[in-house]
């Protein structure tokens, strides 16, 4: 019972952490929707998902010298997942930037479509970078700050062949 209480409590840790941060960044002032709105001209239309990703990262980072992550976690399943969505994500913000970024060039070669290419291919490296970055961080997370549970087949069978060393003795 008590380990099902530690997981929802670091669950719940992990998702209220997450909505204070989220409610903060949309109800502050002015400079934080400028962030905000820096970041969707910065990353381009992938943000809406990358930026929610790297706030819960980044709160489990901030929850980590309380304790190390279990490996059967709701969380470490999370960061599993963020793991591999991060980069793909990324991957597609760029081909959405270059794809938006030859639309321009339908009518024409001026040096307005030549500007919209430049802002667009920036975007999408700049969302393939942040997504490699999200990943980069929740992998480290997930090699040296999670703790492996004891029920792996490795530390079963030990405990097995020494619980038969025992009755054996005897």
């Amino acid at each position: 019972m008590k380990a099902n209480f530690n997981k929802l409590a670091d669950f719940s840790f992990i998702l209220i952490s997450v909505v204070v941060l989220m409610l903060t960044l949309f109800n502050l002032p002015y400079n934080l929707v400028t962030i905000l709105r820096f970041l969707w001209g910065y990353i381009g239309p992938t943000t809406v998902l990358l930026v929610p990703m790297a706030v819960f990262v980044l709160a489990v980072v901030f929850i980590l010298p309380f304790g190390r992550l279990r490996s059967k976690d709701v969380t470490t399943e999370l960061l599993r997942v963020i793991c591999f969505l991060a980069p793909l994500l990324g991957f597609i913000g760029t081909l959405l930037g270059f794809s938006s970024g030859t639309l321009g060039f339908k009518h024409g070669f001026d040096t307005k479509a030549v500007a919209q290419m430049a802002v667009r291919t920036g975007q999408g490296i700049s969302s393939t970078l942040f997504g490699i970055v999200i990943f980069a961080l929740s992998g480290l997370i997930l090699r040296y700050g999670v703790r492996e549970d004891s029920t792996n087949i490795s530390h079963l069978l030990a405990k097995i062949s020494h619980a038969l060393e025992e009755v054996s003795h005897e």
